[in-house]
């Protein structure tokens, strides 16, 4: 399936706020006192929240309108996210990644570099980095193949 480059860059944002909702002091400091609790999205409900801002912001033109929804309530942008998946530690005991780590730190810096060519107006850049997201995977299969949870 081929998705618009605006389509793609909402569910790949609602994405990165879902898996970013399960931080912990010990995965990334800095980024986690950066984060907002105010509305329990760092709590089991973050599936339910992320989901939610999705159906708000799914008929948005505006990647920033987008963006300003997801901040508001996290208190993070998909550069603080893209930072704590980049630089943190995501291992479990035993040295596998099943939440945040490399694979959602690339996923992240696509959405960042998709949302600059939105914004920009570069149709050419944003249809690269679409196809480029539809190709990557998280720590468990492929992040497009997680937009039925929407």
């Amino acid at each position: 399936m081929s998705y618009h480059p605006l389509d793609m860059f909402k569910k790949a944002t609602s994405f990165l706020y879902r898996e970013i909702g399960i931080l912990k002091p010990f995965n990334h400091h800095e980024v986690n006192d950066r984060r907002s609790s105010e509305f329990g999205f760092f709590s089991s409900r973050r599936k339910s929240l992320a989901r939610e801002l999705y159906h708000e912001t799914k008929h948005e033109n505006d990647p920033r309108a987008v963006i300003t929804a997801y901040e508001r309530i996290i208190g993070l942008n998909l550069e603080d996210i893209h930072r704590a998946f980049d630089e943190g530690d995501w291992r479990a005991s035993g040295g596998k990644v099943y939440y945040g780590g490399p694979k959602w730190a690339a996923i992240a810096a696509t959405t960042i570099e998709l949302r600059d060519a939105l914004l920009a107006g570069d149709e050419e850049a944003a249809r690269k980095h679409t196809q480029r997201l539809e190709h990557l995977e998280h720590n468990t299969g492929h992040v497009v193949d997680k937009f039925v949870e929407l």
